[in-house]
This record gives C-alpha cells, sequence and structure tokens, in this order.
C-alpha cells in the first residue's frame, strides 16, 4: 500500500471509530444541544474518601500497557503509597471544581483486526485506547458515584441487565423464557426480536448524556466533571514512523470506566419507553430484545411493528442507527413449532427469520428445551479439543495439563449461564456427558470402550451434569428463585448468601 492510500484508510478509520459531531441537528436536537452543558442546581456529592480512594488504585492493574505519560500501573501505586494525602487532595479538587484535567483526555489508540469480517470494512478493526492510570482512577471515582446516584434512586431502567449491580445475562434469558412460557400458558403465539445497534458505543452523542444527567438531577458537581470528562478529547495513532492525532465529539471514551454508563444513559429512554399490551423489551448492554405476544398472527406483526417504529424514532432522537441488517427474529408457537410463523418488517425491511437465535451466548430455539445449545457448545467444545490433541502429539502435552485446560476452560464454556438453559433432562444429561467424554478421554489416555463413569472417577473430574445441576441450584437460591433442589433434595436456606439491592453512599464506607 502506498504511503497516499494508507493515509486515505487511516483517515476513513478513524472518522468511523471516532467521529466528530456534525451539528446536523433537527429542532429538538438543537434544543438539547443549547442548554446541555448548563450545570443544574442540585446539591453537591461529597468529597472522595481515602477508602474509596484506596479501592481505585487497588483496581488498577500494575502491568497493564500504560498511556501516553508511560507510567504502568505499579509505579502509580507506589506513588499513591508514598503520599495518600496528596492524590485524595488533587482528585477532590478536581471534584470540587468540576473539572477533569486535558491532560488524562488524551489517549494512544491502538487497533485490532476481527478475523470475521475483510480488512476494507471499518467494522473490522477494534479501537482500544491506551488512557493514563491517574486519570482512570478519577474516571472510576467520578463513574462509581454516578452509578450509586442512579441506582439508589431507580433512575436505571430495571430492563437494563448489563453492568448492573446484581444483574447478569442467565437473567436476562431466564425473563425471555418466562414472557414464552407464560404467552404459551394463555394460549398466545410470541416472537423475540433480536435488535443490533451500529458501533454503540462509537455512537453516543453527548448533549443527550448531559441531558439525561440533568434531568435525572444529577448532584451538579459531579455533572460539572462528566462535562469536563465529555470536552476536547483526543487519541493518537502511531502506524511504523508516522504518527497522527485526531480530535472527536461523539462516543463513549474507548477504554474508560464510565463507557458503560454513558451508554446506559442514552438507551435508557428506549427501555422506558410505553410499548403496549403484550409487548416487553430489555436490554443487555447495547444488546436489545423485543418480546412481543398475541393470539392471531396478524396481531404480532401489527404490535411488532408498531414498536420497532417507536424504536426508530427513539434512535432518530438518539442519533445512533439500528444494523437492520442484523435484525433476527423468532417466533414461538402456542404449542411449539410455528408452520407458517409470523414476521414483520423494520423501517421497511422484512426481518430475517431464524430457528435458533443466539442471546447473549446462549442458543435458543423454538423447543426451549437447551437442546439447541448443548448441540452449538458441544461443537464448539470438540473442535477446541481437536486442537489440542493436535498440539499433544506435536509438544507433548500431558493428560494433566489437558485437564487443567479442561477445568479452567473448556468447563467453562460447557456450563455457562447454565441456570438459563439447564433442566436436567435425560436427553441434556446424556449429551453434555457425551462431549465431556471426548475430554476424558484425552486427560487419561484410556481405551474408547472405557465406560464414561470410569473415565470421570480415573480423571478425577465431576460428571458435567452435576456441575451444571449445582451452578443452577445455587443461582436460584442466591436470586431468590422458587423450588431450589439439587439431586431432588431441597436447598431452601437463611444461610446462603444472596445479592440484596442496598446502595451505601461511597463516602461513608470505612476500610476494614
Amino acid at each position: 500500500m502506498s504511503n497516499f492510500s494508507y493515509r486515505i484508510a487511516e483517515t476513513e478509520l478513524l472518522e468511523f471509530h471516532f467521529p466528530i459531531d456534525p451539528f446536523q441537528d433537527s429542532p429538538l436536537h438543537a434544543l438539547i444541544r443549547q442548554h446541555s452543558r448548563d450545570p443544574p442546581s442540585t446539591d453537591n456529592d461529597p468529597c472522595f474518601s481515602p477508602a474509596e480512594l484506596e479501592a481505585a488504585v487497588r483496581n488498577i492493574r500494575s502491568k497493564k500497557a500504560p498511556g501516553p505519560d508511560g507510567l504502568y500501573g505499579d509505579i502509580v501505586k507506589e506513588a499513591y503509597h508514598a503520599n495518600k494525602t496528596y492524590l485524595l487532595y488533587l482528585y477532590n479538587a478536581c471534584l470540587a471544581q468540576g473539572y477533569f484535567p486535558s491532560r488524562w483526555k488524551r489517549a494512544d489508540l491502538i487497533m485490532f483486526n476481527k478475523s470475521n469480517k475483510k480488512d476494507t470494512d471499518p467494522e473490522a478493526f477494534r479501537p482500544i485506547c491506551l488512557l493514563d492510570a491517574l486519570g482512570k482512577i478519577l474516571d472510576r471515582l467520578v463513574t462509581q458515584r454516578l452509578f450509586h446516584f442512579l441506582l439508589k434512586n431507580d433512575k436505571i431502567s430495571s430492563r437494563q441487565y448489563g453492568f448492573t449491580p446484581g444483574r447478569n445475562a442467565p437473567e436476562a434469558i431466564l425473563k425471555l423464557k418466562d414472557w414464552v412460557f407464560t404467552a404459551r400458558t394463555q394460549k398466545e403465539h410470541s416472537v423475540i426480536i433480536s435488535l443490533d445497534v451500529k458501533s454503540a458505543f462509537s455512537r453516543v452523542w453527548w448533549p443527550l448524556v448531559l441531558h439525561n444527567l440533568k434531568k435525572m438531577g444529577c448532584p451538579s458537581n459531579l455533572f460539572k466533571i462528566v462535562a469536563s470528562f465529555l470536552d476536547d478529547r483526543s487519541i493518537s495513532f502511531k502506524y511504523g514512523d508516522t504518527e497522527s492525532s485526531k480530535h472527536y465529539s461523539i462516543g463513549c471514551p474507548q477504554g474508560s470506566n464510565s463507557g458503560p454508563l454513558y451508554w446506559f444513559l442514552v438507551i435508557n429512554d428506549a427501555l422506558e419507553t410505553d410499548l403496549g399490551v403484550d409487548v416487553q423489551i430489555l436490554a443487555y448492554a447495547d444488546d436489545i430484545y423485543v418480546f412481543v405476544a398475541a393470539t392471531g398472527k396478524q396481531t404480532i406483526k401489527l404490535k411488532a411493528e408498531a414498536t420497532l417504529q417507536k424504536l426508530q424514532d427513539w434512535s432518530i432522537t438518539a442519533k445512533v442507527e439500528f444494523a437492520h441488517e442484523k435484525t433476527q427474529l423468532i417466533p414461538f408457537g402456542k404449542k411449539g413449532r410455528h408452520k407458517h410463523p409470523p414476521y414483520c418488517s423494520f423501517n421497511g425491511r422484512p426481518n430475517k427469520l431464524a430457528r435458533n437465535l443466539r442471546v447473549l451466548g446462549v442458543v435458543l430455539d423454538e423447543c426451549l428445551n437447551g437442546m439447541a445449545h448443548l448441540h452449538h457448545i458441544g461443537r464448539k467444545v470438540i473442535t477446541i479439543l481437536n486442537r489440542l490433541t493436535i498440539a499433544r502429539s506435536r509438544k507433548g502435552l500431558s493428560g494433566r495439563v489437558i485437564k487443567v485446560l479442561y477445568k479452567r476452560a473448556l468447563e467453562r464454556i460447557l456450563v455457562y449461564a447454565a441456570p438459563a438453559w439447564w433442566t436436567g433432562t435425560a436427553k441434556q444429561i446424556t449429551k453434555i456427558n457425551s462431549v465431556q467424554r471426548q475430554v476424558l478421554l484425552a486427560v487419561t489416555g484410556a481405551f474408547r470402550t472405557t465406560s464414561t463413569l470410569v473415565l470421570q472417577v480415573l480423571s478425577g473430574i465431576e460428571p458435567a451434569d452435576l456441575v451444571c445441576e449445582m451452578e443452577t441450584a445455587l443461582y436460584r437460591i442466591k436470586h431468590n428463585l422458587p423450588n431450589p433442589s439439587f439431586l431432588g433434595t431441597s436447598l431452601e436456606s437463611v444461610m446462603v448468601e444472596r445479592y440484596q439491592p442496598f446502595w451505601i453512599h461511597q463516602s461513608t464506607i470505612e476500610p476494614v
């Protein structure tokens, strides 16, 4: 590639991932922008406490790649322990002034290539911003305060399951399945529609973030420091002997602690939209799922298209775009598989009909019996095992090493989100143990005629079905779900640790 061609490619790549706000505003956008940076007349949040700062510094990874200042995390930690009062005074001064230092708003950019896309597509590259550790500490302190304010005052939608304390992917999947089962008990057809937002985190409109923070009654000093954080940001990109810099004014700063929070503030309006009867919505970060139920297929079509139009209107207000070509619809009949499933369109384009839909890493099909997911992860585990087998013959990997790899990686793949799909049926037990059996043969080196039970004893590896049973039981107990049991035994106990949504302000926490 010539130097001229490289410059063109570099410019297009940076413009795609780090865009400039074009100021192409509708009257509503102009109104939001006009007053977005005016601080609210609310009370200030308390100063950062020594315990808060201690926890934020401890969270910095010691050997992670440094930002433009070249200081690794362990150096910053040593500086902090040498004079804890100085850094606390510095960060509290930033909070009091509502100022995020410009030096900490610069980042070194690294681009990673995604293997499943063409190099000519800007989306084939994932940007990673290397930020100064000192700035990341302040960013974390502010983000924790904002999360506390939003969660304590119920400002973040209960339909948001990603990056939220006490929420996770299995809970979101269980909620979707519960909606389907409820519709079936009411003899209704239903559909789940999966929506994808194009480069969601890179398209966050800063004025809308500030507008929503103000609307939610954000403390004045926190609002000011966020407004300062979202101003005059830049990245530096090196390739060979050349280096280029670029300012940007749209998008969550890549590599920051606050990125998910700013996206939450944008998508929150969509999740709180009134979508009508028998229509539900939930999100896991930027993954959006819409559920529609009705007794007639034509009614489903009308409800779904009306809902998608409301979301399209929201996307225009939020200045984000849906990837319509990635929209998928999976139908669920009153009793099972549809012969003639319902369909609908989104923004004039027909939605792709899917018999299997991957939802947050778990494959769902119309039967909702978990077998589609087991077949999927079975193929995935066997593919990895085949590569390990080749490495074993060439590099001399022992069975002990393969056992460690299984316990640390392959088993986690097998039982991922088990509470969302595991029901303990005979088919599930047979399938998951047949997949595990292939690994056990590689670990023990036993004859292929050896029974699975004997292989499990020889290798000292727990049966995969029992691991799924245990994780499902513990999940049901911790989340107060009904009828938790393990191997037919009830496990209800007041001594089991449960998640409690009780919010304590960080400034009041004392070190142990």
